[in-house]
Parts: C-alpha cells; structure tokens; sequence
C-alpha cells in the first residue's frame, strides 16, 4: 500500500514560467573519451531554471 501521488484535493498547484532572458546559461560539456566504450548518440537537452532567494529572514 502506501500514500497516494499528489496533493490534497482542490489544491490548486502552481510553479514558476521560466523567464525570457536569464542572467546566466550554463553549458555543459562532457568529454566523451570519459564514457565506456559504446555508441552514443544526441538525444537532445533538457532546459532548467534555478532561482535563489537572497533576501532577508526576520525572526520575531
């Protein structure tokens, strides 16, 4: 058994849209001579976003 995926019913969720121009992208290389012996191919990429939060936390 176990807990049921998801939140509670009737929560509305809601995430973050990645925005138009980030301050930095990243690309990450990889040395391929680093890999086991195979073949390989491009399959893509996949896009993230990370956001920091640097303001201040008040303890009352």
């Amino acid at each position: 058994m176990g807990k049921k995926p998801g939140g509670q019913i009737g929560h509305v969720g809601k995430n973050l849209s990645p925005v138009d121009s980030p301050d930095e992208i990243k690309q990450i290389k990889i040395d391929k001579r680093t890999l086991p012996k195979g073949q390989y191919h491009d399959a893509g990429y996949d896009m993230r976003q990370v956001t920091k939060f640097t303001g201040a936390i008040i303890s009352l």
